[in-house]
């Protein structure tokens, strides 16, 4: 004998495709590829501060779309903002394994050199 008062539950809907994964996916691989240049093209003493640096701007502009979208729609997906606090996580910990002393040789002034000792 088969029950027909029990409550049965509504077929699911389908998951709506949200393009701003998409759009997070595509920011993510560019962040990683500028990060692979900044490893490729400067001196090893500079690479972690420039890594904190760059990721802090990612971080930056991560928050500023996920702020931007949040005004939008009622409905926000955490996805933004749990990006902006990895790429905020990372670029502190890279800023506090960096050393400044690097940054200021590589960034100091040097006069010209005089052409009269060649």
């Amino acid at each position: 004998m088969r029950r027909t008062d029990f409550p049965h539950k509504p077929p699911r809907k389908p998951p709506k495709r949200d393009s701003s994964r998409f759009a997070i996916l595509g920011f993510v691989a560019s962040v990683i590829g500028s990060l692979v240049t900044l490893v490729v093209l400067l001196p090893w003493p500079v690479v972690l501060p420039a890594f904190s640096i760059c990721a802090l701007a990612a971080a930056a502009c991560l928050m500023l779309a996920a702020s931007m979208h949040a005004g939008r729609s009622a409905q926000v997906s955490p996805s933004a903002w749990n990006l902006a606090g990895a790429f905020t996580l990372v670029g502190c910990a890279a800023a506090i394994l960096g050393e400044v002393e690097a940054i200021v040789e590589y960034m100091r002034l040097t006069p010209p050199r005089s052409r009269a000792d060649d």
